[in-house]
């Protein structure tokens, strides 16, 4: 008796090992059957999501290709750091602001004001007057001493963290436009280590604007020039505009004669 329950006992073991591998193997099979439909819904979510990422690559790519000819003529400037994206039509009286590929046109009687930021500080000249009375401005002073102070051998890749461009414009949507000329994070590879030509090109694109807030502004709002400031300094500043693009030589030598005549 005794044996023949131990023989029992035993045998009910032996099945017992054999067939808990195979209830866990069955457990398994119907747990990955279950989850078969989410793998198969997660894998066409991914599938799609690639898909429209490829379109819109291939849109944007589409666009790039014809940006070029879009902008033929105008003056413009393309940051190597964000591709952020200006450019002016001064026959057409545009200004073009955006990213390459992708940029709003406004008319040149949109722009508000222009800043030249460092390192997040900004100078803000509001041209709502003639450039007589612009170049007696404090700000005008302070973008002067700034940019004096970067076409300074001692202002290097390494003093300075950040120059742009602040474009303000009439447009609800977004009125605030930055273009970066220099970024000190993403400045990869850049050799010349002084700052110099960089100011020299957000000064020029800087004073394009501002010429373009002066072509933008009704004719009703023109004012006889002030003599306010020194003539002096009056001077040496129409000429810092005409050497940085914003007065035509018929431009410069009207703002002079004007001056001198007020004076």
């Amino acid at each position: 008796m005794d044996d023949r329950f131990l023989t029992l006992t035993l045998g009910v073991a032996m099945v017992g090992v054999i067939l808990a591998p195979l209830a866990g193997v069955a457990l398994l099979i119907r747990l990955h059957s279950r989850g078969a439909p989410e793998r198969a819904l997660r894998k066409t979510l991914r599938e799609q999501a690639n898909a429209a990422q490829r379109v819109q690559d291939q849109e944007r790519a589409a666009k790039e290709a014809a940006f070029p000819n879009e902008y033929d003529g105008w003056t413009t400037f393309v940051s190597p750091y964000d591709r952020s994206f200006l450019g002016l039509d001064f026959t057409n009286e545009l200004v073009a602001l955006g990213v390459y590929g992708e940029a709003q046109r406004y008319p040149f009687s949109a722009l508000r004001s222009v800043d030249l930021v460092r390192d997040g500080a900004a100078v803000t000249i509001h041209q709502q007057q003639p450039w007589t009375d612009l170049l007696a401005t404090s700000e005008w002073q302070q973008y002067r001493q700034i940019v004096g102070a970067l076409r300074s051998p001692t202002s290097t890749v390494q003093t300075v963290r950040e120059l742009s461009l602040k474009v303000v414009v009439h447009d609800p949507r977004r009125p605030v436009r930055h273009v970066c000329f220099f970024d000190a994070q993403n400045a990869f590879g850049v050799e010349d280590k002084t700052i110099a030509p960089i100011i020299e090109q957000i000064d020029t694109f800087h004073a394009y604007l501002l010429k373009a807030l002066h072509q933008g502004r009704p004719p009703a709002e023109a004012a006889p020039p002030s003599t306010a400031g020194g003539q002096a300094d009056a001077l040496k500043t129409l000429w810092d505009l005409k050497r940085a693009g914003a007065l035509s030589e018929e431009e410069f030598t009207s703002a002079k004669a004007r001056l001198l005549a007020a004076g």
